[in-house]
């Protein structure tokens, strides 16, 4: 499909190892589907959207192909294969999108997603440029040292983040572009360095990302 300047635009991550889960989560069974498209559902249902590309491990991506080409999808751009890292993983995403625009990064291992979050996010980046679904954190926190506990920490001001991550194109670019060796295991961080500070939207515990066989059985229960 074609790619507007200036769209919005979406990324699913389904490159992952999945060494927690002890196989390739992302192709899991949920509901008689792969995990990952529930994540596709959801961008081709948000009329916001204007195309998406999905990311998968090299190993899968032809299979991947064929099996999306029966499916029928009107937004998907392109199917790529992935990186070691999860930062490779969507350089690869952005490398098949225009250089204008806004772009949602998704983990799909995260099957809960809706297109109303992805409206909400697009319109909230499109004002300040970056914006993340996160929750406040409830539990309480302590500081330990082997077995023991060494203090309490103040949670007041912590929250926990969630995708999709939204951001300016060209930002997100310049972010990776400038990465490093630097580790990040979400792209908030990253654009974090270069003094943006990212809006954090209201996230749902029914946002929750699959790691383990439980979570998997959690969100079976859950459809």
């Amino acid at each position: 499909m074609s790619r507007p300047s200036g769209g919005r635009f979406g990324i699913i991550l389904a490159a992952g190892t999945g060494s927690r889960f002890r196989g390739l989560k992302q192709f899991a069974r949920l509901g008689g589907q792969p995990l990952f498209r529930f994540s596709v559902s959801a961008f081709e249902r948000c009329p916001t959207v204007d195309g998406y590309v999905l990311v998968v491990c090299a190993t899968r991506l032809n299979w991947t192909r064929r099996l999306v080409g029966r499916w029928r999808l009107k937004r998907l751009i392109a199917v790529v294969s992935g990186g070691r890292l999860r930062a490779e993983s969507v350089d690869s995403g952005l490398r098949s999108l225009p250089e204008a625009g806004w772009v949602a990064i998704h983990d799909a291992a995260r099957p809960f997603i809706t297109p109303a979050m992805l409206k909400q996010g697009f319109a909230a980046c499109q004002r300040h440029r970056a914006a993340t679904f996160g929750l406040p954190l409830t539990d309480t926190l302590k500081q330990i040292h082997g077995d023991r506990v060494v203090r309490t920490i103040d949670r007041s001001s912590l929250a926990t983040v969630q995708t999709p991550q939204f951001f300016e194109l060209a930002l997100i670019r310049k972010a990776h572009a400038q990465r490093g060796q630097r580790p990040a295991t979400d792209d908030c961080t990253l654009v974090e360095t270069l003094g943006i500070r990212p809006v954090l939207l209201p996230g749902t515990t029914r946002n929750l990302k699959v790691t383990t066989r439980t979570d998997l059985e959690l969100c079976a229960a859950l459809l």
